[in-house]
C-alpha cells in the first residue's frame, strides 16, 4: 500500500500558477495492513473469509483448526483500513438524492468514521448482513437460546444535532 493525495472535487484551487500549493508526492510502499480476525488475503489484495473449519488471526494465512475444535463463527471488526464485504456504506441527502461515496463513512485504521463535506440532516448509513437470523431462538430447560449477539463501541461527536440508530430488519 502508499498514501496517494488527490484534490477534493470539484476542484476549485488553481495550480498552474507559480506559488500555487501542489500535492504532495505519493508515499513509498507499505506492506499491507493485517486482516480482520478470520480473514486472509488469500489470492486476492482484499481481506477474504477464510474458508470454513479454518482460522486466522489476520496476520497469518488460513489454517485447519486443530484436532477436536471448531472455530468461532463470528465477525470481529477490528481494522478499517478497507470496507469488509459483508457491509455496505451509503451517504442519502435530505431530498433523498445520493451523498459522493467520499463523503459517507470512511475507514481510518482502528475506526470507522463520518466523511466531511456533507450537508445537515444527511442520513450515514451502515448496513451489515448478516446470514443465519433466522430463529426467533427458544427456551431450553428454562433458559432462552441466545440466537446471537452484536456488540460495537461508538462515539457521537457532532457539531449540530445528530443521532445514532441501530435497527435489526427482519426479511
Amino acid at each position: 500500500t502508499r498514501q496517494v493525495f488527490k484534490w477534493l472535487q470539484p476542484k476549485i484551487c488553481r495550480d498552474d500558477i507559480k506559488e500555487a500549493v501542489q500535492l504532495p508526492t505519493a508515499s513509498e510502499n507499505h506492506e499491507c495492513p493485517p486482516c480482520n480476525p478470520g480473514m486472509d488475503y488469500g489470492n486476492s489484495s482484499k481481506c477474504e473469509f477464510c474458508p470454513r473449519n479454518t482460522f486466522s488471526d489476520g496476520r497469518a494465512g488460513c489454517k485447519n483448526c486443530p484436532p477436536n475444535t471448531t472455530p468461532n463463527y463470528g465477525y470481529q471488526i477490528i481494522r478499517w483500513t478497507e470496507m469488509p464485504q459483508l457491509m455496505n456504506a451509503a451517504c442519502m441527502e435530505p431530498d433523498g438524492s445520493s451523498c459522493s461515496s467520499s463523503m459517507g463513512w470512511q475507514c481510518g485504521g482502528s475506526f470507522i468514521h463520518s466523511g466531511h463535506h456533507h450537508t445537515d440532516g444527511a442520513y450515514l448509513l451502515l448496513s451489515l448482513n448478516v446470514a443465519g437470523f433466522r430463529s426467533k431462538g427458544g427456551v431450553m430447560g428454562g433458559h432462552r437460546l441466545e440466537v446471537g449477539s452484536i456488540t460495537f463501541s461508538f462515539q457521537l461527536d457532532c457539531k449540530s444535532k445528530c443521532e445514532f440508530v441501530f435497527m435489526q430488519v427482519c426479511k
